[in-house]
């Protein structure tokens, strides 16, 4: 299954990258670029998904619309979209 929710990406002053999910208690990311950022926002956000799913009761937080986020000066965001197996063997 495929979960997408936005992220806010930032510069930061040594040219590195971090980057959060506003619906994502604690999900975050880094990058020695922007690419590398949102690669490891993908894993990191599969990861957040995947251990949240393993709960006895699931609270999948709602998707905040991405015209919705405000972003500050100089953040980027982006939709990030992750493909989590739901059940072991099946492949999307």
């Amino acid at each position: 299954m495929t979960f997408t929710y936005p992220a806010i990406f930032k510069q930061m002053p040594d040219g590195t990258y971090e980057g959060h999910f506003i619906d994502l208690e604690g999900c975050s990311a880094r990058g020695d670029n922007l690419d590398l950022c949102i690669r490891d926002a993908i894993e990191e956000m599969r990861s957040w998904i995947q251990v949240e799913l393993e709960e006895e009761e699931v609270h999948m937080p709602a998707v905040t619309h991405i015209d919705d986020v405000i972003a500050g000066e100089g953040e980027i965001v982006r939709n990030i979209g992750a493909i989590v197996r739901m059940t072991d063997g099946y492949d999307e």
